[in-house]
């Protein structure tokens, strides 16, 4: 289906949710929204556009003269059972649909009949949000979105900031923003080794615009002395 091509950002509640009512127009807005009405999580938000509604229905008629033999039907008793049908041309008949056609959207303007909700056009960038971490539950939270992080998860991590997959950088940002890269002390990594590492990572068949992440494994409390095995 169709969009308009205005994009906005949209939140609904669960991983497939089946209403969107929360929506903000960028993305920054759309996850600060999303966390005030789904403070626990369970929430995806998804990038779209919404489908063009058409109120032309006067048009795409099976077959010329349609509306012309509409009129000649409800007149049968004036013209007779073999009287003459009700002629017109292709031209005139696009005249008649574009001038009822343009009565009816005139109606509906007036009135304000729009519907309370539409469909989406096109869709991108969807994300789903887990449930947040439970106080006994192994994970992190993601400090750019807030996102649950669980074992099994990819994530980027980092000594004071981790990110989860989604916000996680790219590979191609190790070449255009080097200075968004540091070392566990918050000093500047050094350019030269990020350029190695991006060219390692396209030797071994990766692409720049693959994110920089990790697999998330389960805690495992180390083994004390005596504890069973």
């Amino acid at each position: 289906m169709a969009g308009d091509g205005v994009f906005k950002w949209w939140a609904g509640e669960g991983k497939d949710p089946e209403v969107y009512r929360i929506g903000a127009d960028d993305w920054s807005g759309i996850i600060e929204a999303a966390h005030k009405a789904f403070p626990q999580g369970n929430f995806t938000i998804v990038e779209a556009d919404k489908a063009v509604l058409h109120y032309e229905i006067f048009s795409d008629f099976a077959g010329n003269g349609d509306l012309s033999e509409m009129i000649d039907d409800v007149n049968g008793g004036a013209f007779g059972e073999d009287g003459p049908d009700f002629f017109c041309t292709d031209d005139e008949n696009a005249e008649l649909d574009g001038l009822l056609n343009a009565v009816i959207a005139d109606w509906i303007e007036r009135h304000g009949l729009h519907p309370r909700a539409v469909a989406f056009g096109e869709t991108r960038n969807q994300d789903y949000f887990p449930p947040s971490l439970k106080d006994d539950e192994d994970g992190l939270s993601c400090e750019g979105c807030r996102k649950a992080v669980r074992p099994g998860d990819l994530y980027c991590w980092g000594e004071e900031n981790s990110l989860c997959e989604s916000c996680a950088p790219t590979y191609r940002s190790m070449i255009d923003e080097p200075e968004s890269w540091t070392d566990g002390q918050g000093n500047p990594q050094d350019p030269q080794a990020l350029r190695a590492s991006f060219e390692a990572h396209l030797a071994a068949g990766g692409k720049p615009e693959d994110k920089v992440v990790q697999r998330m494994e389960a805690f495992t409390p180390p083994q004390v002395e005596g504890d069973a095995a």
